[in-house]
């Protein structure tokens, strides 16, 4: 595996993030799957790509945004389970070539948006 020198994250991100509170302050829903835009989630995987010299984070081979996706370097689930947006991090995400275990690992009847990251939205 390559080292990966991060960058600061993308404006885009970080005004949503800066902005995703209600009237009276409280932090609205910070999910990556089903809260983040995506024009933002595309601006993301641009700069990771970028940083990353087009290579996957694990397998080193070339990846563009047809075939690579937003990995979690620690997982999604212990994100979300310990509440502290690291699931909406930069410096916690990483741009990887899809392996054959990375729709398997979701549910079968969740969709896949246009950039193959996973919507928790069910298909109706």
């Amino acid at each position: 595996m390559k080292y990966i020198k991060k960058e600061q994250e993308p404006e885009k991100l970080r005004s949503w993030f800066n902005n995703q509170y209600d009237e009276e302050g409280n932090r609205l829903g910070c999910d990556y799957y089903d809260d983040v835009p995506s024009d933002v989630k595309r601006d993301v995987k641009e700069h990771l790509l970028k940083e990353q010299g087009f290579l996957c984070c694990y397998t080193g081979i070339l990846i563009d945004t047809e075939n690579s996706h937003i990995e979690h370097l620690k997982p999604y689930s212990i994100c979300r389970n310990e509440k502290n947006y690291e699931d909406v991090n930069y410096f916690n995400l990483v741009t990887a070539y899809p392996g054959r275990n990375y729709k398997s690992q979701e549910d079968e009847n969740d969709e896949y948006d246009e950039l193959n990251q996973p919507s928790k939205k069910k298909q109706e």
